[in-house]
């Protein structure tokens, strides 16, 4: 059986024909690991030309032109404005292709057919949403040696994870030490870029392996872990799940084997709702409204950095509820889903967030209902010279814009928090530095997400029929019987018990979770409920199989002559060994997840 704790050679059939030196080094690189983490390193540059085109892939595997396409052009801003001369990182998201959904596709054990070479490969263990995340960091500076007169390259990680503080800092270290690579490459002829590319891959290929809530055993705890990236150690909190809301680290002391080590946490979703909100507090809750009700939201910016910055501020700023959405932080009119995102003909898809910066947009999309202008941010919030400072963890990058309005129509339901309000005026960035105002923020939303939330828990577990941890090896069952959902009964709940929430409510609720439970939101929110149940059960099941008193129960069975159901308790435990048999791996004569 496969596993993905060393190298596999059925892997590596996955990639694009090479050479032989690239053959010899990829054949120690641990795929199976470095998927986990990361798809690819791609190198982008413009031509003067043919314009922007792919120039390197690491690891070399296969996309569509259509995926090549989306990827050249979200890597590179939508003019060629002297205003992007510099170093800036952004983001962008993708559909998924044939290779992403092939790879993190899981397959079941006991399917598996050895005449057929894809079947050989189990999808790694990856919750994917069906979208692929790619982080860039892009230059552009005068090069007299040039005929364009300018260098303009773009680094790009793709990832399978929606991990902006992650991916974001890793670009920031190995985007201006690549870009002076490629600039040696090209005037020595060497092929220093490549390697550094190979050094970074074999990086991330040494970090642990992630924690999956796909195995029933894993729980929704939060993973820290120390992360070794061309020479620097960074430290990030992984969240169990993509609606997690992560707070910032205050404590810079932790213990390890006695001895203090002093550093900081860094989160792979961190809410910059100040920075992003700094100009325009109130906009806050109305925002937060647009996107729990699942409507469309346009935001303008002038650079793919304050679009895409403020995009992933927006999906935080609602959880623990799941966005269902489909949220683009920097969306192109090259991108593959253009004509269908973009259509003047009908009306916008609900649930869609598109961060633009090209003017074409505006003509474009003048009839969606709801849209944020942001411009550049103040000084004192201001830039990080990237090139000079690339190990630095800033949330104020170069070109990190704030929201300065918002154009809507919604009429609201709930009001401002007027001591929130005070207490950031009271105890601001002075005070509580920006992390400690952003907590500030997340604190406040994540209860208002809650209490609205609180509601549809308490209906939804009225739906659910049984308790797993009454389960025995006589009453066994995988799964649950959840009732159907039913609004009627569930807004004569509302009627009777209505909400608590920490702000005053202007309009009537009832009219809220109308308008919330036809939206893509309520639906996400459903179905992640329905999952999560049905993990708790097949969780519980499967510790009843693994450690419940089984001789004893056998020795009870076989006494009273019921052998029927010894033999349905010997096939449940040999088909869960089937199905799970990739995942394990045995290590000194013990089994362990793989």
């Amino acid at each position: 059986n496969l596993t993905i704790d060393e190298p596999s050679p059925n892997f590596h059939l996955l990639l694009s024909p090479q050479s032989k030196t690239e053959e010899e080094a990829l054949s120690r690189l641990n795929l199976g690991l470095f998927w986990q983490w990361i798809l690819c390193f791609c190198v982008v540059h413009f031509d003067l030309e043919k314009g922007q085109s792919m120039e390197a892939i690491y690891p070399p595997i296969e996309f569509s032109e259509q995926e090549l396409k989306t990827i050249c052009f979200s890597a590179f801003p939508d003019s060629n404005s002297i205003e992007h001369n510099g170093d800036s990182v952004f983001s962008f998201r993708m559909r998924n292709g044939y290779f992403s959904n092939r790879l993190y596709l899981q397959q079941k054990a006991n399917n598996l057919d050895p005449s057929r070479f894809e079947d050989m490969i189990p999808g790694l263990p990856i919750q994917t949403d069906g979208y692929t995340y790619g982080y860039v960091f892009f230059r552009q500076k005068k090069d007299e040696e040039l005929k364009r007169g300018f260098f303009q390259k773009s680094l790009v990680i793709l990832s399978p994870h929606p991990w902006p503080g992650l991916f974001l800092q890793m670009v920031r270290i190995l985007g201006p030490e690549l870009m002076e690579s490629l600039v040696k490459e090209r005037k020595t002829q060497q092929t220093v870029g490549t390697a550094l590319l190979e050094a970074a891959s074999f990086n991330v290929a040494s970090w642990p392996s992630l924690p999956s809530s796909l195995f029933p055993g894993s729980n929704f705890t939060i993973s820290k872990v120390a992360l070794a990236f061309l020479g620097a150690v960074e430290h990030f909190l992984i969240p169990p799940e993509p609606q997690f809301p992560q707070m910032f680290d205050h404590q810079r002391t932790r213990q390890y084997s006695g001895s203090s080590m002093h550093h900081k946490y860094n989160l792979c979703n961190p809410g910059l709702f100040y920075q992003v909100f700094v100009r325009s507090l109130e906009n806050m809750w109305i925002s937060w409204e647009l996107l729990v009700l699942g409507e469309p939201l346009l935001v303008s910016g002038d650079s793919p950095t304050a679009c895409s910055t403020i995009v992933w501020a927006l999906v935080e700023l609602i959880k623990p509820l799941p966005f269902g959405g489909d949220f683009r932080p920097y969306f192109t009119i090259q991108d593959s889903d253009s004509k269908g995102l973009t259509s003047k003909a009908r009306p916008p898809a609900p649930g869609t967030i598109l961060g633009v910066t090209n003017r074409v947009f505006d003509d474009l999309l003048e009839h969606w209902p709801h849209s944020i202008d942001c411009g550049r941010t103040p000084e004192q919030f201001g830039s990080v010279e990237l090139a000079g400072t690339p190990l630095a963890i800033s949330h104020s990058v170069s070109q990190t814009s704030s929201i300065s309005g918002i154009r809507t129509k919604h009429r609201p339901y709930l009001s401002k928090d007027k001591k929130l309000l005070k207490d950031i005026q009271d105890k601001g960035v002075k005070v509580q530095g920006e992390d400690g105002v952003n907590n500030m923020i997340r604190r406040h939303f994540v209860e208002l997400t809650e209490r609205f939330l609180q509601p549809l828990n308490r209906y939804f577990d009225s739906l659910v029929i049984g308790n797993p941890n009454q389960m025995t090896f006589s009453a066994l069952r995988t799964k649950p019987e959840v009732k159907p959902f039913k609004q009627e009964d569930f807004m004569r709940q509302i009627e009777q018990f209505p909400p608590i929430l920490p702000v005053k409510p202007k309009r009537p609720l009832q009219e809220m979770y109308q308008q919330f439970i036809k939206s893509v939101n309520f639906a996400s929110w459903l179905q992640t409920r329905t999952r999560n149940v049905y993990r708790e059960w097949r969780h519980q099941y499967l510790n009843t199989l693994a450690f419940g008193p089984l001789e004893q129960w056998y020795t009870q069975k076989l006494d009273a002559q019921q052998e029927i159901e010894c033999i349905d308790i010997a096939m449940r435990l040999k088909h869960e060994l089937e199905q799970y048999a990739p995942y394990f791996v045995w290590d000194n004569q013990t089994i362990k997840w793989a």
